[in-house]
């Protein structure tokens, strides 16, 4: 705590002097409204006037005159006959006076406020007035909260550099200081991590150039193929960190443009149903916005991932418009745990089932590759069960619904 400057004690005082304020005002209004004294007076003064108004109609009653004070004073005026009993009448009865044996009954057709309901009216809009203003107040010392909420969902995903104001030198004021501390240290932490693999990744095309060239110089061709195959291996590593590495730093590299879907995927699907996969297509003809070249990497990477993990295994590519356009890869291999589905798209997980028979497991960039394209169309990737087996990819691109071509 920091004495008077404490946030503990900004809400206590708040409080306590919302709650006095009620009371006070609640208990102006019952003392001023419920007083029997107040109540009692008031019904003696009725009954005085109702008492006043018999004697001036007198007895037997003057029908004219009552009728004459009934239009004058707005009151209902009735009597009854020594022996009598006045009529029932719904509601109130009215205030009753006798005079030589005549019975009298006023009653006011606006009946005045009393006064324990007058206080009531007058402490309602006070206590609401102090309700807001404690709203108020309290809305604004916790203002900081928000935005640390806002702030930390923002972090890393559109805003590096987003900062909360510190304002203040209470537990809030010192609380945000933190925060901003601690998401200074994330950035650099971020921006050194992204540097390095950024320096390393170039890095590494020079000694992959000189070693194509040296390969060229191997006689023996089964050493030659393999030393091939690794070669490809790192430069495709190498350039799928690199790209990632872009696009993390400038999703606005993106070269969004207007597609026919169908013929575009035709385009992408060439090379692997010349290979002999089998790829279902369903969908309706219909035209998207979105970067071809990097989708395309993303369809292509994701069926790789059949060829390598459901060998044999035919493949299914289905979309469909709006909002967005949703786009699925399907195959019926042997799937995949969902305990491994959060790992998904994680780069160097390697293979995540253990199960598959697999000859190259893999790093598990193709898959951080299309988790990157698609978050940098502003997109997600959600994987599910296919049935009767096999998994589901699936991928949905924001924006206005996809048109019909």
């Amino acid at each position: 705590m920091r004495g008077f400057r404490s946030l503990y004690f900004k809400l206590l005082a708040a409080f306590g002097v919302t709650f006095l304020v009620l009371l006070i005002t609640l208990g102006a209004g019952i003392s001023g409204g419920f007083s029997e004294t107040r109540n009692s007076v008031f019904q003696k003064n009725l009954r005085h006037y109702a008492g006043l108004l018999a004697q001036e109609i007198g007895v037997p009653p003057d029908a004219g005159k009552a009728a004459a004070l009934s239009a004058e004073l707005g009151v209902d005026i009735r009597w009854a006959a020594p022996g009598e009993e006045l009529p029932p009448r719904p509601g109130r009865q009215g205030f009753r006076a006798t005079l030589d044996g005549w019975t009298f009954s006023v009653l006011p057709r606006v009946f005045p406020l009393t006064p324990n309901l007058e206080g009531l009216l007058w402490a309602l809009p006070g206590c609401a007035l102090v309700l807001l203003a404690s709203w108020a107040l309290l809305r604004r010392l916790l203002s900081p909260l928000k935005q640390m909420a806002a702030l930390a969902s923002s972090l890393g995903v559109s805003d590096w550099k987003a900062r909360i104001p510190v304002k203040g030198k209470d537990e809030l004021a010192s609380l945000a200081a933190t925060f901003n501390a601690m998401a200074d240290r994330i950035e650099g932490y971020w921006t050194s991590q992204q540097a390095l693999l950024a320096a390393v990744s170039h890095e590494l095309r020079s000694p992959l150039t000189r070693m194509r060239v040296a390969l060229e110089f191997v006689s023996e061709e089964k050493i030659r193929e393999s030393l091939r195959d690794d070669i490809l291996r790192l430069d495709r590593m190498t350039g799928i960190l690199l790209e990632r590495e872009r696009l993390g730093q400038r999703p606005d590299l993106l070269v969004l443009e207007p597609t026919n879907f169908p013929l575009w995927l035709d385009e992408v699907l060439v090379p692997f149903e010349k290979g002999g996969l089998v790829v279902e297509r369903t969908g309706p003809p219909v035209t998207a916005v979105f970067d071809r070249s990097r989708m395309g990497l993303v369809v292509s990477n994701l069926l790789e991932n059949i060829l390598k993990h459901a060998p044999g295994s035919p493949a299914a590519v289905r979309w469909s418009p709006g909002p967005g356009l949703t786009l699925s890869v399907e195959d019926r291999g042997p799937g995949l745990p969902p305990e491994a589905w959060p790992h998904w798209g994680q780069p160097f997980r390697g293979n995540l089932d253990p199960r598959r028979a697999v000859k190259d497991p893999g790093f598990g960039l193709g898959s951080s590759l299309v988790k990157s394209i698609v978050e940098a169309h502003g997109g997600t990737v959600s994987l599910r069960q296919n049935h009767p087996q096999g998994l589901v990819v699936e991928v949905h691109l924001p924006g206005p619904s996809a048109s019909p071509t």
